[in-house]
């Protein structure tokens, strides 16, 4: 078992994991796992239809409500499954029309 933070379990490769799934990830850290920004992963906390899921961890000493925003990365994998298109994706071969079985226009 790793005891790697994610960052450092990040930068050493420990993906291969048993726990790498199951991980903790600040904001940063999800920015750079899932390729959004830190700015829409803000907005993503909040949005009053489909908010991700989080944990605001308050240290020791703090009452400011800013304590430190931790996802679970398994978590948000599937909070990210709700996003997944459902359609066919266009070819850039030009001799693919299989899309227009499907009842999709250029």
């Amino acid at each position: 078992m790793s005891h790697h933070s994610g960052r450092q379990a990040a930068k050493h490769g420990d993906d291969d994991d048993d726990n790498a799934h199951d991980r903790w990830l600040n904001l940063t850290e999800l920015a750079d796992y899932s390729g959004l920004s830190t700015r829409t992963l803000r907005r993503c906390l909040t949005d009053p239809k489909r908010p991700l899921p989080h944990h605001r961890v308050e240290l020791a000493g703090t009452s400011n409500g800013r304590g430190r925003l931790l996802v679970s990365r398994r978590v948000f994998d599937q909070w990210m499954e709700q996003f997944a298109v459902a359609r066919p994706v266009r070819s850039d071969d030009p001799t693919d029309t299989s899309w227009i079985r499907h009842g999709f226009k250029p």
